[in-house]
């Protein structure tokens, strides 16, 4: 039986998966600036809408800054503005804990223009958007 088409407009809310708060002690995450120092803490986010798709990020609040770290839609509910959903839901809720410079890795065309579309830039290897 075919699947009827659902629109972001039609899918239930977006929900929290995991919150999780932990510290770094090591450099490695390209979101990180080369001079901060070990450890910060930071928060690690996953949410979710239905069995459609997700979004991970991850907040480091002392330093201001975040990082969509995947964004992800099951193939058959993709163009239909539901990776838009999330990551705006990401960028709203990364607001809400003060950061102010959210950076993002990017391995498809479709995440590319999906982030362009939110105002992200290429800055370095990463696209970046000062909230």
């Amino acid at each position: 039986m075919p699947r009827r088409k659902v629109t972001g407009t039609d899918a239930k809310e977006i929900s929290i998966a995991r919150d999780t708060t932990a510290y770094a002690i090591e450099p490695g995450h390209p979101a990180l600036p080369p001079d901060v120092r070990f450890p910060v803490k930071y928060h690690e986010v996953k949410a979710v809408i239905d069995n459609i798709g997700h979004i991970t990020y991850t907040c480091y609040p002392s330093l201001r800054i975040g990082h969509i770290e995947m964004v992800n839609v099951e193939p058959h509910y993709r163009k239909q503005g539901f990776g838009s959903k999330l990551v705006q839901f990401a960028i709203d809720d990364m607001r809400k804990k003060g950061i102010v410079k959210i950076s993002a890795s990017i391995l498809s065309k479709e995440g590319l223009r999906l982030l362009k579309a939110h105002g992200f830039s290429f800055v370095d290897d990463l696209m970046e958007k000062l909230c």
